[in-house]
């Protein structure tokens, strides 16, 4: 019999950073909306989401998983891709940067050969010269070309659809930040794209944060923009119930 397995891609909203106050933990990871949505499907988690990670990055990370870990004679494999927001970039760096968390079920060592670059990070003293210059320039780019960025996360999201379909993948796909908006951009990717597997897609009012955000919750124990378990455990309900409808 094979291992009915759920791989749970996307930043830190996907891997449940700071529901406890601390960023990255078991205890997390084990009450986040992927893992919780993995029980409702009776399938053992493993959640390979990390903190700060770009779209590029989270694609990165499934196909690679796919490359070293599947076997299609051992796994029954369904994924959930939890998309981030789409003005992050990665950039090739050298020398290799370790993300992993310490949480994660497995990590993709192909992502240390980039360099995760947020719209809100600040510059810090312990950046090395390379790494301050490198987040500039791109952030002055992310900045006047906002719709290049969204472009690229359509394509992320086009590549992992159709790599699902060829091989008879199961999979849903979510945003958990601002992904989207319709223009130019969007009407030229957006035919392409099976929304029956993908929650919300041009709803950037119901992706994860914004929507319980909007809604009035708050984690007083969260630096950052992370919640608590509450909305971890209504939106795996709303992923479930899309998902058997």
């Amino acid at each position: 019999m094979k291992d009915k397995i759920m791989l749970i891609s996307g930043c830190s909203n996907a891997a449940g950073f700071e529901i406890n106050g601390i960023e990255d933990c078991e205890y997390n990871r084990q009450n986040s909306f992927g893992n919780l949505l993995a029980q409702k499907l009776d399938r053992k988690p493993i959640n390979i989401a990390m903190g700060a990670q770009s779209n590029n990055a989270v694609a990165r990370s499934v196909l690679s998983w796919f490359d070293t870990e599947y076997d299609s004679n051992k796994h029954d494999v369904f994924v959930l891709v939890a998309w981030t927001e789409s003005a992050r970039m990665d950039i090739p760096y050298s020398p290799p940067v370790d993300y992993a968390n310490p949480g994660a079920d497995w990590y993709c060592e192909n992502n240390k050969h980039f360099i995760n670059i947020n719209p809100g990070i600040v510059l810090q003293e312990w950046m090395s010269d390379k790494e301050k210059t490198y987040t500039h320039d791109v952030q002055m780019f992310m900045t006047q070309y906002g719709e290049y960025t969204e472009m690229v996360s359509w394509i992320n999201v086009i590549m992992l659809q159709n790599f699902f379909k060829a091989r008879n993948i199961s999979y849903l796909m979510c945003n958990t930040m601002h992904m989207f908006d319709y223009n130019m951009t969007s009407s030229i990717y957006k035919s392409m794209v099976d929304e029956q597997y993908y929650y919300n897609m041009m709803d950037n009012d119901n992706a994860f944060y914004w929507y319980y955000r909007n809604l009035g919750y708050e984690n007083p124990k969260a630096k950052y923009w992370h919640h608590n378990e509450v909305p971890h455990q209504l939106y795996a309900e709303q992923l479930h119930q899309f998902l058997i409808r």
